[in-house]
């Protein structure tokens, strides 16, 4: 006796449809999801960032007879951020100067779109190399009217005085005073941006808080 093959069954168009119509709302439920899933690594990377800049700033103060790192050096013409300024000439292994004026470093925020930027001097960098910026308040400030970073022991609140901060795009990286500070914080993470304090930890700082960080009576 032979055994028939029963015929193959194929999809019909409206099964198709009704496949790809679960497949479509399966993926519209995952993609928040996988986009906050995103944005708290990009939170967290940005953090540790902040966390080794702090750090940075503390072995400075080690290292050099209790002061802050300067927000500027050499007569004023020199940013702590620079190739030649005090963070990556001592601290910093970095790579290649590419690696770091693209923001694949410490210095840039994963959150910030790796667009480029040009300087008022013609020099091209990425957005991302102006993630973070530096407080007057603690790397210039006069003293007897000289300017000039700060002793660490001058700073009598240091778990409340923002150090290092997340910039706006497309802004130097320091702020000049209290109200340029806070004019230039930057806030990609859901309405609040990393911050390092002078005590060394790092933390997000919503923008109702930004005045309470940056003290002119520090």
């Amino acid at each position: 006796m032979m055994n028939s093959a029963s015929p193959s069954r194929r999809f019909t168009l409206i099964e198709l449809l009704v496949v790809i119509a679960i497949i479509a709302i399966l993926a519209s439920m995952l993609l928040p999801a996988l986009n906050k899933a995103r944005a708290r690594a990009h939170t967290s990377n940005c953090l540790s960032n902040l966390k080794q800049l702090s750090m940075i700033g503390q072995n400075y103060v080690s290292d050099f007879n209790n002061l802050h790192m300067p927000a500027y050096f050499n007569g004023g013409d020199t940013s702590w951020l620079y190739p030649t300024g005090p963070l990556r000439r001592k601290y910093v292994s970095y790579g290649s100067d590419l690696d770091w004026l693209e923001g694949r470093s410490i210095n840039g925020c994963p959150s910030r779109p790796s667009e480029p930027y040009k300087t008022s001097g013609g020099k091209n960098f990425s957005n991302r190399y102006y993630s973070y910026a530096m407080s007057f308040e603690i790397g210039w400030t006069k003293i007897d009217g000289v300017a000039q970073s700060i002793k660490a022991s001058m700073v009598r609140y240091p778990s409340l005085q923002i150090q290092f901060f997340e910039n706006q795009p497309d802004l130097t990286q320091v702020g000049s005073n209290k109200k340029s500070a806070e004019e230039r914080f930057g806030q990609p993470h859901n309405d609040a941006g990393s911050s390092a304090f002078v005590d060394g930890h790092a933390e997000l700082v919503h923008e109702l808080d930004v005045d309470t960080h940056f003290r002119t009576n520090i």
